[in-house]
């Protein structure tokens, strides 16, 4: 993974798209109620996990502001 001590927001997409999973894309949706009339109406996802996306924090972090 790529990471800068921007941490721009193109830096954060860059880094959680490595994580990518389509087949999870396709679901969160249906999960979230993504759909017109849901509580997630106009979401989009990625398909990256939870653990996944502390990965990418805690990287960025440590990019940003040094190791801890």
């Amino acid at each position: 993974m790529v990471v800068t001590s921007s941490g721009s927001a193109k830096d954060v997409l860059r880094s959680l798209q490595e994580f990518a999973v389509p087949e999870k894309a396709a679901f969160f949706p249906k999960f979230f109620q993504a759909f017109a009339g849901g509580y997630g109406e106009g979401d989009r996802f990625l398909g990256v996990t939870v653990p996944n996306i502390r990965t990418v924090a805690r990287r960025l972090d440590a990019a940003r502001n040094g190791p801890t």
